[in-house]
């Protein structure tokens, strides 16, 4: 399931569409994901379950939510929480049985009642780190970064990120912004993978900077 999601990421018309078209829809493609993904975590969760005496369940991802909902018949006086970690919710993050939706945007919140206009849903602040609202002014950031106090602030300095799973074809478009003069903050997330590429494409594009110095 997350090949075929990093597969779909590297092109983003084909994410988009089905995205829109399927997740968001609920159609065909949507249920026969839901009815096969969650049904492999109900197996294991179960067991843990059986192993301990939860006092709450908490699901942050949709597939984990569609799991939850499986076993609220054998589990009716646990509370299930689904924390939203979405910008927006599609249809596999709601399922009928879910104690309480935790959103962190008025937006996350809109989408989830499209699909439960009964749903019990709180919004609460972005689970970040506190340093995250005090942004420091740019020189001290670039500062922060360069380990020099020297910065020209004529260069345009570019933050380039594709989420948690580092996803997007990010490589190609950070050596063409570092190519037209900037300098590129490239975030790989949690692949190795892109993050290697990335280092590699720093590499080049400081080269090719000495060759034509």
């Amino acid at each position: 399931g997350e090949g075929v999601s990093r597969g779909m990421l590297q092109i983003a018309p084909v994410y988009a569409a089905v995205h829109v078209s399927q997740l968001r829809a609920g159609a065909a493609l949507a249920r026969a994901v839901e009815e096969a993904a969650p049904r492999r975590l109900v197996l294991r969760l179960r067991q843990q379950v059986q192993a301990s005496t939860p006092g709450l369940l908490v699901a942050v991802f949709a597939t984990g939510a569609g799991a939850l909902a499986r076993l609220r018949p054998e589990l009716p006086g646990v509370p299930m929480v689904v924390v939203c970690t979405d910008a927006s919710a599609h249809r596999l993050w709601v399922h009928p049985g879910i104690d309480r939706y935790l959103v962190f945007s008025d937006m996350a919140a809109g989408t989830v009642r499209q699909y439960q206009p009964n749903a019990d849903v709180v919004r609460i602040a972005p689970a970040v780190r506190s340093a995250f609202y005090r942004a420091p002014p740019r020189h001290q950031a670039r500062q922060a970064l360069t380990g020099s106090a020297a910065s020209d602030d004529a260069v345009p300095w570019v933050l380039v990120s594709a989420g948690g799973w580092g996803g997007a074809a990010l490589e190609p478009l950070a050596t063409a912004l570092a190519g037209a003069g900037c300098k590129v903050l490239a975030v790989a997330g949690h692949s190795q993978t892109l993050q290697r590429r990335l280092q590699h494409a720093a590499g080049a594009v400081a080269g090719d900077r000495d060759a034509a110095g």
